[in-house]
């Protein structure tokens, strides 16, 4: 039976075609920095637009995370219905999206 390596490129079989370019993709993966959450106090604030990433003055990806946490004792929420009150609300990145970036195959956002 033939024996394949990482480095023959008449190779078919997916995982050494993967450990080719493994390390590059781990670097990669590894420069990506999930920036501290950003809480918020109103929706408002916490729908409006924001860059989901970004690459930064360090050449890094950055990742924004947000949320917008309503505790249920929470005076200024005593007005809302209670279907509203006692909840987090977050947005975070697809994890698709994510190995997207690591990939190469989409680019973080404009500033």
């Amino acid at each position: 039976m033939p024996q394949h390596h990482a480095d023959d490129s008449r190779s078919g079989h997916p995982t050494l075609r993967r450990a080719k370019s493994g390390p590059s993709r781990a670097d990669a993966a590894r420069a990506i920095v999930i920036d501290p959450d950003e809480p918020f106090l109103t929706g408002g604030s916490w729908l409006s637009e924001f860059p989901l990433s970004y690459r930064g003055d360090d050449g890094a990806i950055h990742v924004n995370t947000q949320s917008l946490q309503i505790n249920w004792e929470d005076w200024r929420f005593w007005i809302m219905p209670n279907r509203l009150r006692g909840h987090t609300y977050c947005h975070l990145i697809a994890p698709a999206h994510m190995a997207a970036l690591i990939r190469g195959d989409a680019q973080p956002d404009e500033r």
